[in-house]
């Protein structure tokens, strides 16, 4: 594995509390890009048509604080290879069905996320995504849902 290093400029991550079958769930934003959109656009190879609706974010209370699911205490549901987590499921909502999960890293004054995967599909290479690297007090403010660090639903 490579050595975590800062990439500048830093990515900016951002929540938006979503309802998906008036179920909430929370989108996450990677410099004003959807997660999502950005998987979907890396598996598109791999299926031949888009996967954006194949995935949804995790409930709320398992993404955002006081959970520290994407910090440094993963919610053993969501869980994979003893070091990776699910930031994205299935749109069916059970755990462990079509998950999108990696290796979060919190290294002094920054939050990595690398070693990306869907581990029902390990075939599938994941190799053009970069390394995320956030500032670690963005980070947590935008797990704080603190609303300045939320984006605006349409």
């Amino acid at each position: 594995m490579q050595e975590l290093k800062p990439t500048y400029p830093l990515n900016k991550i951002t929540f938006e509390i979503k309802q998906l079958r008036r179920t909430p769930y929370v989108e996450i934003f990677i410099d004003n890009r959807s997660l999502n959109e950005i998987v979907s656009e890396n598996e598109f190879p791999f299926v031949g048509k888009s996967t954006i609706t194949s995935y949804a974010g995790l409930y709320p209370d398992i993404a955002l604080l006081p959970s520290r699911h994407l910090l440094d205490q993963p919610n053993p549901e969501y869980l994979y290879e003893g070091e990776k987590v699910s930031v994205l499921e299935c749109g069916c909502r059970f755990s462990g069905c079509w998950p999108f999960a990696l290796k979060i890293t919190i290294k002094d004054k920054f939050v990595f996320w690398s070693d990306f995967e869907n581990p029902n599909q390990p075939e599938w290479d994941y190799e053009e995504l970069p390394t995320f690297c956030f500032d670690k007090t963005q980070y947590q403010k935008a797990l704080a849902k603190d609303p300045k660090y939320f984006r605006k639903s349409n």
